[in-house]
């Protein structure tokens, strides 16, 4: 975990944004080489929002997995 920067999140938010992160931050660890690291950064954008990325070195999704996800994160149920 490197630079992240302070930031102020709106108390609605809190529960969704720490479940999708600990969402995304287990499927990194856990679909990746215990020999590879998974690296977390923030970085603030001139706009004043933050960009949080996780790179891991995971197995991936196939274009169809990607699209299917992308669309269920869309369309919410």
């Amino acid at each position: 975990l490197s630079g992240v920067p302070e930031a102020e999140i709106h108390g609605r938010a809190v529960t969704d944004l720490v479940r999708l992160l600990a969402e995304l931050l287990e499927n990194a660890t856990t679909f990746s080489s215990p020999r590879t690291k998974v690296r977390v950064t923030a970085t603030r954008l001139p706009d004043g929002r933050v960009m949080i990325e996780i790179h891991d070195q995971g197995i991936g999704l196939t274009a169809e997995d990607f699209a299917d996800v992308n669309h269920r994160l869309a369309e919410p149920p």
